[in-house]
């Protein structure tokens, strides 16, 4: 079917995303919004916080995902987000900035290792800036119903996935390793990050980071607003000036950062979201 086929684009778009909800099949309101997710608590410990969550790993939001990244993958959407269709492309200008310094500096190879990177979201999101590039690979480490399907219904020569970090790391060698809003919510992300850190990968790249204002870092949950799926699981915020320490004392250095548009608040501190490009000091 060609997009000439289809009446009004956006009407489909919300056709699809309304069965994927479960919702009536009619087109979306012009003002629309999205409510914003919620944080709450400062939990002792992964379990505890755990134990009064959904998670991720829920088959209702793993089906939304799929059936939206086989819409993009057939250019039905430009991407998606969370399974949130998109119509018109939307770009993470300064993560592909990183990227593309990186792969500059390789003389125009991209080995990226994008951690809990879902169904290829940001690769399909990017892939115009990237697909041109002399050597380009994008592995993704993910659960393992994500990982079969990916590698079922959309792997390529450039797109691949992973269960494994140690096996990501060691098929894809990269030289970026990317974490876009996926390193605050695995219960221990230390270990997660010195994965990475300790491979001596060149570029380490965060987009979304969630942070806090507090010399120590924070548990909470989040809620997930019913309009996207209904889901909760325990999140970190991490202490901005623990974070970059962390990181600078295994011999990497901040080339750049910006600041999310996301905002939320947390009872008893300040949040913020950003990114940081940290390259290996050699």
């Amino acid at each position: 079917m060609a997009l000439r086929d289809i009446p009004s684009f956006r009407e489909y778009l919300w056709k699809v995303y309304s069965a994927l909800r479960g919702t009536a099949d009619e087109p979306e309101p012009a003002a629309a919004a999205i409510e914003p997710p919620v944080f709450s608590g400062d939990y002792p410990s992964w379990d505890v916080a755990a134990a009064e969550c959904g998670g991720y790993d829920a088959d209702q939001i793993f089906i939304k995902i799929k059936e939206a990244a086989i819409a993009v993958r057939d250019g039905f959407a430009a991407f998606e987000r969370d399974s949130v269709l998109f119509e018109k492309p939307e770009y993470r200008w300064e993560t592909l900035a990183a990227l593309l310094w990186q792969a500059a500096r390789d003389r125009g190879e991209l080995r990226v290792l994008d951690f809990g990177g879902s169904l290829g979201s940001v690769y399909f999101q990017s892939r115009v800036y990237l697909t041109g590039l002399p050597r380009l690979l994008w592995g993704v480490v993910e659960q393992p119903h994500y990982v079969d399907f990916g590698n079922r219904e959309l792997s390529s020569e450039a797109l691949r996935f992973f269960r494994e970090i140690d096996q990501g790391i060691e098929e894809v060698r990269p030289n970026a390793a990317f974490f876009g809003a996926s390193l605050q919510y695995v219960d221990s992300p230390f270990d997660i990050l010195d994965s990475f850190l300790s491979r001596r990968v060149s570029s380490v790249i965060f987009d979304k980071l969630a942070l806090i204002d507090q010399p120590e870092d924070r548990l909470t949950i989040q809620r997930v607003p019913k309009n996207v799926y209904e889901a909760s699981y325990p999140a970190w915020f991490f202490s901005e000036c623990r974070f970059l320490k962390y990181v600078k004392s295994a011999g990497y250095s901040c080339v750049s950062e910006w600041r999310n548009v996301d905002h939320y608040l947390l009872e008893g501190g300040q949040t913020i979201f950003k990114g940081y490009h940290f390259v290996r000091r050699d």
